[in-house]
């Protein structure tokens, strides 16, 4: 055993002995001060004030002793976790054979569903996912809240970005946090594809005018739909 049980019987008779210390009632009775003699309130007020600030002193013991139990609990149960993945095959896999099999279930970085599947195997492949840049270059921004878009995006680490805004997104209330957060973006994006309605709606027109005043030094490719039938593409 990793402590010895003698240790253990000492600890929860110190921690009995601790808990109905705490909880006897022992505290003095504190009538409300309005209703004693005005004779009495400068001793009641003194008397109380000296109960809260040993209250609070207590409280905050506990608060730190709870915080060292938390501590030491994440670590002994991330130690319990390595040791039961050692007994399992998935967890005799090397970094680089799950990074191997990753690559080789993913379809591309538009597989998300296939990356997050993965990425939720375990704590080792999830950390061997998350280092494959490759895998998050092509968030779902038309789907995906914002704060989500950031962060696959952050992972793709210095990649260039592919980024697809198709017409649902344009009227749409988080349409100014994703033209926010492209704008951030802007010198990452590689390829952009932007689909909408005709060019004759001066909404579209307008919101494809604020996406492509955008600076963006990196961008290579680009392809415009303006319509079911109507795109075009061209690389710069």
């Amino acid at each position: 055993m990793l402590i010895d049980s003698t240790f253990w019987r000492r600890f929860y008779q110190a921690k009995d002995a601790l808990f109905t210390a705490l909880l006897v009632p022992n505290a003095p009775p504190f009538p409300h001060i309005l209703s004693t003699p005005r004779s009495q309130h400068h001793a009641i007020r003194t008397e109380t004030t000296k109960w809260i600030s040993s209250l609070l002193e207590l409280e905050h013991g506990l608060e730190v002793i709870q915080r060292e139990v938390k501590r030491v609990h994440k670590t002994i149960s991330q130690q319990r976790m390595v040791a039961e993945m050692s007994l399992r095959p998935i967890g005799v896999l090397p970094p680089e054979t799950i990074r191997e099999i990753v690559l080789h279930t993913v379809e591309g970085p538009h597989d998300h569903r296939q990356i997050l599947r993965l990425s939720h195997v375990s704590t080792l492949w999830r950390d061997v996912v998350l280092g494959i840049s490759t895998l998050f270059t092509q968030a779902n921004w038309n789907e995906w809240p914002t704060s989500l878009v950031d962060i696959w995006c952050s992972r793709a680490g210095s990649r260039l970005l592919k980024v697809f805004l198709g017409s649902s997104l344009f009227g749409e209330p988080r349409k100014d946090s994703i033209h926010a957060l492209l704008e951030d973006l802007s010198a990452r994006v590689g390829e952009l594809e932007v689909t909408g309605g005709s060019l004759e709606d001066d909404r579209v027109y307008d919101e494809h005018n604020l996406v492509f005043e955008l600076y963006m030094p990196s961008l290579e490719y680009v392809t415009i739909r303006p319509g079911p039938q109507n795109w075009s593409n061209f690389r710069i």
